[in-house]
């Protein structure tokens, strides 16, 4: 009596449209529609995406929506507080495995660009939302971007305990250096200009220079300088 219980409330949900048994299992309609909000934010923008074509994308009934964010507002804020929340994981992650700190900054480098790259659309919502001192997005965000930068300032406090952080702040340094991983995307219409556009070559070069920068400087050391005296005047430059 129970089992047909059971499958008699399985099948009110499967009819509800609150389950599916698509892709081998049960999945959450909810899920669905955050991988199909995903995957439109950043195809063709938050603005230019409707709920309809959320729904579409999810093959699934549009009040859905309603019924599991509130609106296409909540589902965004859902959206970019999961994209925070991975981040979180994979720090987490770098941080308890035995690696030297130059390896586990780089490998921290590489995953954050493919992230950002993944959630672009997104990346500029945040920042907009970030400047706006009122924004109702701020108050879901701030603490996951706070433990975010928590936790990056522990993996920099690790590497100065190493004697391997130069004498810098470990928290000043963990802001900075997710400020530099942001910027490109965060203003992407006109970084785009000056450097290029999101394509592999791009996304690669941006990864180079940020692990050169961050972990080696962008000066060379006094003795490494290669000594170079100005032509006199009137004589030509050497090649």
């Amino acid at each position: 009596m129970l089992i047909k219980r059971l499958l008699d409330t399985r099948k009110r949900l499967i009819k509800r449209g609150n389950l599916d048994e698509a892709r081998g299992g049960v999945v959450s309609k909810k899920e669905q529609l955050l991988e199909a909000a995903i995957s439109l934010f950043s195809e063709q923008g938050y603005a230019a995406t409707g709920t309809r074509a959320i729904a579409a994308r999810a093959k699934c009934n549009v009040a859905l929506i309603s019924h599991h964010f509130g609106s296409k507002e909540g589902l965004l804020r859902e959206v970019i507080v999961r994209g925070i929340t991975t981040v979180g994981d994979e720090l987490r992650a770098l941080r308890a495995k035995p690696l030297p700190p130059e390896e586990r900054l780089d490998r921290l480098i590489d995953y954050m660009v493919d992230h950002f790259d993944r959630c672009c659309q997104g990346m500029q919502i945040v920042c907009h939302e970030l400047a706006q001192a009122q924004s109702p997005l701020l108050a879901a965000i701030h603490p996951k971007i706070a433990e975010n930068v928590d936790l990056l300032t522990s993996i920099l406090e690790e590497a100065h305990r190493a004697h391997r952080l130069r004498d810098v702040d470990p928290r000043t340094a963990a802001v900075l250096l997710m400020g530099m991983l942001q910027y490109y995307f965060a203003t992407y219409p006109v970084a785009s200009t000056l450097i290029g556009p999101r394509t592999p070559a791009t996304i690669a070069q941006l990864k180079r220079h940020i692990s050169q920068i961050f972990l080696q400087g962008v000066l060379r050391e006094p003795a490494e300088s290669v000594s170079w005296t100005a032509p006199a005047l009137g004589s030509a430059a050497s090649p």
